[in-house]
């Protein structure tokens, strides 16, 4: 027994068990189409939630949109596309110019100023508020997870030359001329170096110095986020295709918050869109192996 302890992670029984982790900002508007940004975690693929990614064309009931204004730096072989006159299924099937793209279906009519709608490759488009997490890798067995949140900040810039709110929490979001010294007389910790992300307490209502940004903290809209179905069923899915586009194992997640009126102790709870600009953290406790053992 001495030795089947030895040999186990974390202490537990299970065999091969391997933890995975992840963390992303949620940004629906993003040119990207993931509906999220900045994505980092090993082992982890995707992260796909919604998104309202789009651009303005003109088409010409032909496989050309063109007069893009913003150009197709964002855009790659394969996105879906939606909007008028579009045919549902419709892929980019090349970018033939910086203003320009050809679709694998005609479009069905001639239109100037077209929005069209678009998603990362492989995104099954999800409704807001979900999550699809897909893996590198194919595991054989679902342990357990966890999910944390980090709020954004309110959008509204505070110079703090301006004074802050004594006992307030804030997050600097530009250094502009202040010093360390400049941000350490606002309430930044002595030992902390200043840079866009920190946040801190204010220790006076005292104007500070320098041009240095901060913002007050907004929230995140949301107060869990649970698994939907069951992940075991589709953890080995190295053949499933999304869209036509192999998917690989993934674990599908929705964000739940209460309804806008009441609390959350009197109102439905149903999936809904965390704010843009949170940080959503995901944790997944998996077996690599095909080996069950007691208990399992």
């Amino acid at each position: 027994m001495a030795n089947r302890w030895f040999t186990q992670f974390y202490g537990s029984l299970h065999k091969k068990p391997v933890q995975l982790d992840c963390n992303f900002v949620v940004d629906s508007t993003n040119g990207n189409g993931l509906g999220i940004r900045s994505l980092k975690g090993p082992g982890i693929a995707n992260v796909f939630m919604n998104t309202s990614a789009s651009f303005t064309g003109n088409t010409h009931t032909n496989t050309v949109i063109d007069s893009i204004p913003g150009g197709t730096s964002s855009l790659v072989p394969g996105m879906l596309l939606t909007g008028t006159g579009i045919t549902e299924g419709t892929k980019i099937a090349s970018i033939t110019g910086s203003g320009s793209i050809s679709t694998t279906i005609a479009t069905t009519a001639t239109n100037s100023g077209v929005t069209v709608s678009y998603s990362a490759v492989g995104s099954p488009k999800p409704a807001a508020g979900i999550i699809v997490v897909q893996f590198q890798d194919n595991f054989n067995r679902y342990f357990f997870g966890t999910s944390g949140f980090v709020s954004p900040v309110s959008g509204s810039p505070v110079n703090i030359s301006s004074g802050l709110t004594k006992y307030a929490p804030y997050t600097i979001v530009s250094l502009g001329t202040s010093t360390t010294a400049n941000w350490q007389a606002v309430g930044l910790p002595i030992g902390i170096t200043p840079a866009v992300g920190v946040s801190f307490v204010a220790s006076t209502a005292t104007a500070g110095t320098g041009s240095g940004i901060v913002e007050a903290p907004g929230v995140s809209g949301i107060f869990s986020i649970e698994v939907v179905g069951d992940p075991n069923q589709t953890l080995t899915s190295s053949a499933a295709t999304v869209l036509g586009v192999s998917s690989g194992a993934y674990v599908v997640f929705q964000c739940l918050a209460p309804t806008v009126s009441g609390s959350a102790y009197d109102t439905p709870i149903i999936p809904t869109a965390p704010a843009n600009g949170s940080v959503i953290g995901l944790s997944f406790f998996l077996s690599n192996s095909t080996i069950k053992v007691q208990g399992e």
